[in-house]
């Protein structure tokens, strides 16, 4: 019986869901590919991970999500969803979030900590919490 990825090779092409955090216990996942960098008769390895040929499951890993998969394959998150390359999208996450930060250490740290300031920071925080939520940001 042929197993999924039975005849992968090194510099082939998988597609692992990468994470991008954005704070404490939140993330984005996108699907980015990978290079295949070892092969032995049961698993394959990507980077530091090495994946089961037979269904292309992480070995040691305990997550449904953490598969190697095929572009244009089912995700089994949801009926319609199929892996894409989403490393433009990834990327660009990672530029925003980077110019979040930025903006947030530059601007925050010049302010005294006072109640006053706190409460402007709090009321525009909210602010963009609101414009995120209508889908404005």
């Amino acid at each position: 019986m042929e197993t999924k990825f039975e005849n992968i090779k090194v510099g082939d092409t998988v597609m692992i869901r990468a994470e991008v955090s954005t704070g404490w216990n939140r993330a984005a996942f996108f699907w980015i590919p990978q290079a295949v960098t070892k092969t032995t008769a049961t698993r394959f390895t990507v980077g530091h991970k090495v994946y089961l040929k037979k269904d292309g499951s992480r070995y040691g890993g305990g997550s449904f999500c953490d598969r190697a998969k095929i572009l244009g394959e089912k995700t089994g998150h949801r009926a319609d969803e199929v892996v894409v390359d989403q490393s433009k999208e990834m990327e660009e996450m990672k530029a925003d979030y980077a110019a979040f930060v930025s903006i947030r250490n530059f601007n925050l740290g010049r302010l005294e900590y006072d109640n006053k300031n706190i409460r402007k920071i709090k009321k525009l925080f909210d602010q963009i919490a609101k414009l995120a939520k209508d889908g404005e940001v």
